[in-house]
């Protein structure tokens, strides 16, 4: 089952996963704390309605040390209720402490990047038909290509538009109104032809080699076509190093055959024509590329390595037949000089240029795969079309008459698991539940009450019931001896500062409307069987005072 993402725009990966480390170990914190209030709370409640309360209920948790603390009472005969509240609260304690150690790679793996599709404003080049020809592009050439199969572009029409490189657009039909439609029948896949060069480089290559011939359509073959051809290849010398003999290892040829440029235009328009780069006549061209392998070679005074008399080892080739045509909305009678001078312009007047710049991308290539002992790589029909896209679009836009088009741009969102925020909420939520049970159904009743021993167990006011480690410190440096009717009395709201003086050998206790408890470090008083408690002093007297209960062993002047 794929797992749900929710995407959230306008957000980088590392700013989520960091935010979201942060929120997890928040929400831990939070919980800890909750967790261990609710727990004081429920005990809390029951000593200040004076229920017969264990002290250890009153016991809370922060940290795994004191979990580690804490195990040891584990042992201990507790009661099952008492057992399984400390249970629970190190188990949560743990749990919690655990998940915050680990957020770093919870964030990771509860986030993903991702992408969208959105409208947007790009700007790009308008074509114009001042070119007719471009060589050595290939790094342009290849980024195009890479570009356009990115953007999911048909093989079905021309640019009249080039977005710039850095905008990730997406191609939807109704954001382009390109001016040619392209219809291309391509073969299935590379076929073999047994080809024999039965002349040499003097004559037309279809001359040299008859049998490519007859891969192309009968009427490509008739006049008012233009036949052109280049190669590429990686050729290798003979036995004897001191000759120029060689066979070619292999060689891709590009055989093109296109609607003749001089077709329907003059330079001049005239009622009959549109002019060299206005021409709307449908335009047919058929791509061909040969792959010869162990090709026979001649070398000349004049000219060397080229295909020589005999026949060739093995041969392949992969064909596409287009028929470019004019929407009819740009048509002879719909024409506007305007706006139709940026539109693509495949009636070039240098059509050799078209198989030298194929020959040109596709040297390095066939070349390293021939001399490394590599399969050649043949292209196919739809990868010659793509070239042909690209090859005009560059030739194209060399003027870069920019403009600005509203397309569908891919960006870069972030993913943010949808079990994983679930889990977030649902936590979150359990928290407030548990706090508002807290709040309004374990309310403390405040007031005057009594602090009571019963056997082993001792019952509290709410105001005296001590939470924090400060709390119970506070509970053990002050407590009032004042008794009324036997009954030991406290107020523990008057409670407001404590500090240490002199390197700890004094410890004050500020209280609201009282001097200060003074009270001796423990190497002036040591007692025997007898307990020590400190009493008020006023504060003008000087000293110490000790009020004994019992027998006392020593004493030593403060």
């Amino acid at each position: 089952m794929a797992q749900a993402w929710l995407t959230l725009p306008d957000w980088e990966l590392s700013n989520v996963q960091a935010v979201l480390a942060f929120i997890i170990n928040i929400l831990c914190a939070f919980g800890i704390w909750a967790v261990s209030h609710v727990l004081w709370k429920s005990a809390a409640t029951a000593i200040s309605r004076g229920q017969k309360t264990k002290l250890l209920s009153l016991l809370t948790l922060g940290t795994l040390g004191d979990v580690l603390d804490t195990i040891p009472l584990l042992r201990a005969d507790l009661g099952t209720s008492l057992l399984s509240k400390l249970i629970f609260q190190c188990a949560v304690v743990t749990i919690l402490s655990l998940t915050a150690i680990v957020s770093g790679p919870i964030a990771r793996y509860s986030t993903s990047s991702g992408t969208a599709i959105r409208l947007l404003p790009v700007n790009g080049s308008m074509a114009t038909s001042n070119f007719h020809s471009m060589n050595s592009a290939q790094v342009k050439w290849n980024n195009t290509i890479e570009r356009l199969n990115a953007a999911n572009f048909p093989l079905d029409q021309l640019l009249d538009f080039w977005p710039r490189f850095d905008a990730p657009w997406k191609f939807n039909p109704s954001q382009w109104n390109s001016t040619w439609t392209v219809n291309c029948s391509f073969t299935p896949e590379p076929q073999s032809i047994t080809l024999v060069a039965v002349k040499n480089y003097t004559e037309p290559i279809l001359d040299e080699i008859p049998g490519m011939a007859s891969v192309f359509a009968a009427e490509m073959l008739t006049p008012g076509h233009t036949i052109t051809s280049s190669m590429s290849g990686a050729w290798e010398q003979g036995d004897d190093p001191n000759s120029n003999e060689g066979i070619w290892k292999d060689m891709l040829y590009f055989v093109f055959i296109q609607s003749n440029p001089n077709t329907a235009y003059s330079d001049e328009p005239d009622p009959g024509t549109t002019g060299r780069q206005l021409n709307y006549l449908p335009f047919n061209i058929s791509f061909a590329v040969f792959h010869l392998h162990g090709a026979p070679s001649t070398v000349t005074e004049t000219r060397s390595f080229d295909i020589g008399i005999g026949p060739i080892t093995q041969s392949r080739y992969t064909m596409a037949d287009c028929q470019l045509s004019r929407l009819p909305s740009r048509t002879p009678d719909k024409l506007d000089e305007d706006t139709d001078w940026h539109v693509a312009f495949p009636w070039s007047a240098d059509p050799l240029a078209l198989p030298s710049a194929f020959a040109e991308y596709y040297r390095a290539e066939i070349m390293d795969a021939s001399f490394t002992g590599q399969e050649v790589h043949l292209p196919s029909g739809e990868e010659v079309v793509r070239l042909y896209q690209a090859y005009l679009v560059s030739k194209d836009t060399e003027y870069h008459e920019t403009v600005s088009r509203e397309l569908d741009v891919e960006v870069r969102t972030v993913r943010l698991s949808v079990v994983a925020l679930v889990l977030f909420l649902g936590f979150a939520l359990l928290l407030a539940v548990g706090l508002g049970w807290s709040v309004c159904f374990k309310l403390l009743h405040i007031g005057a009450g009594t602090r009571k021993k019963r056997g082993t167990e001792v019952v509290l006011l709410e105001e005296e019931v001590p939470k924090t480690k400060v709390d119970w410190m506070m509970r053990v440096v002050y407590y009032d001896d004042t008794t009324e009717g036997g009954t030991l009395k406290q107020n523990r709201a008057g409670l407001r500062a404590a500090f240490y003086e002199d390197g700890g050998r004094r410890a004050e206790v500020a209280v609201k409307g009282r001097p200060a408890v003074r009270i001796p470090t423990t190497d002036t008083v040591s007692t025997g069987k007898g307990d020590v408690e400190v009493i008020h002093n006023d504060p003008s007297e000087k000293g110490d005072d000790i009020k004994k209960h019992g027998s006392v062993d020593e004493e030593k002047g403060a």
